[in-house]
């Protein structure tokens, strides 16, 4: 540190050197308590900077330094449900190891999957269909007029399914659950199933 006086006259004293130490991170808030994988949570505390890292059962999650008192973070999809601790963790610098804070517990759910968009909206028994949205997880199951059909987990916004050849022809609600804890129904989008065009390939006897 030195101290500088303007002219006339004035001058820079003589230097002393001072040693900065980083000061440990604090945790005094973590929303939302509840949250499913792939959402996001907020970090209030102290003492963040940009190479803070939240980290979720003593593992580093995607983050973000909104300030030196606010984190951002996103529950990784493959997260497992149930209480998990958050800490904040600022890095090493020369001379002093990596410091965390204290624990703070939040609680992981299943998410509410809601359904964006069908592509296509109608098909003939046998078409494969791509529901699009938000919340699915690998355990959710696309619901065809209520009952379950086979379905193909994409990833947390794309699932797939094919209209069952014994469907129903006409107007159908497809549905997206994710079982608990948490979890629950999406809200439905209209699937027309379509009569396919019938074929003939031969007529026997072609005579007569």
């Amino acid at each position: 540190v030195t101290v500088t006086n303007p002219t006339p006259g004035g001058g820079a004293s003589n230097s002393i050197d001072i040693e900065i130490t980083p000061l440990a991170p604090t945790i005094s808030n973590v929303t939302p308590t509840t949250v499913g994988p792939g959402e996001r949570i907020t970090v209030t505390g102290t003492n963040f900077g940009p190479g803070s890292l939240i980290l979720l059962r003593g593992l580093p999650i995607s983050t973000t330094a909104d300030s030196t008192t606010q984190l951002t973070g996103t529950i990784p999809s493959s997260a497992q449900t149930g209480s998990a601790d958050v800490i904040v963790r600022n890095p090493a610098v020369q001379g002093q190891a990596a410091q965390d804070s204290s624990a703070m517990t939040i609680q992981i759910v299943n998410p509410v999957p809601a359904i964006s968009s069908l592509n296509p909206t109608s098909g003939v028994p046998g078409t494969g269909i791509t529901v699009s949205g938000t919340g699915f997880i690998p355990a959710s199951q696309i619901l065809l007029n209520g009952n379950a059909v086979g379905s193909s987990f994409g990833d947390a916004t794309t699932m797939t399914f094919t209209i069952p050849l014994n469907a129903v022809i006409g107007s159908a609600s497809v549905q997206v659950s994710n079982p608990g804890p948490g979890g629950g129904s999406s809200n439905t989008q209209a699937l027309n199933v379509i009569a396919p065009t019938p074929q003939v390939y031969a007529v026997s006897p072609s005579s007569g």
